[in-house]
């Protein structure tokens, strides 16, 4: 949403730069509030739809607006503690592909390919900044912008 040609930003003042970065923060808010308003009541509608086709005993229905069709999702999780039992199934499910001259390495396939910062970080401190291999580390600088104290226990009051 940049519209180029209404502020020019280098030329701003920083109060006129935290004036509308806050004012366009509360805008935010309220739209979010209504996105959730939104989100909620579409949950509505689409429990009641699936509940018509549960008593319907129908996979679908069809309106003069739309067609409706259910379909079955899936979710996998595992519990917190559940972790280190997988864990070692992992490494056990990994041994049996390697008996099998299979590659061990198709257990990864049951995660996500991403790496946590907090473990890089902590192997990087150990480690004298070395990164784990193939593992790029960036950083970058990032902006806060918060109430002052007076103004926020005025609208507090």
């Amino acid at each position: 949403m940049s519209n180029s040609n209404a502020i020019n930003w280098p030329q701003a003042t920083d109060s006129e730069l935290t004036r509308i970065y806050r004012m366009l923060g509360a805008q935010e808010d309220k739209l979010n509030q209504t996105l959730k308003r939104i989100k909620a009541t579409k949950g509505d509608i689409e429990t009641e739809m699936l509940a018509r086709m549960q008593r319907r005993n129908s996979d679908g229905f069809r309106t003069a607006d739309a067609t409706v069709t259910r379909s079955k999702n899936v979710m996998v999780s595992c519990a917190s503690e559940g972790w280190p039992k997988f864990y070692g199934w992992l490494l056990s499910e990994a041994d049996r592909l390697k008996t099998a001259s299979a590659d061990p390495t198709q257990v990864f396939a049951y995660l996500h390919k991403r790496v946590t910062k907090e473990t890089v970080q902590a192997y990087m401190a150990a480690n004298n900044g070395r990164v784990p291999p193939s593992i790029t580390v960036l950083s970058e600088y990032a902006v806060s912008v918060r109430r002052r104290a007076a103004e926020a226990a005025k609208a507090a009051a």
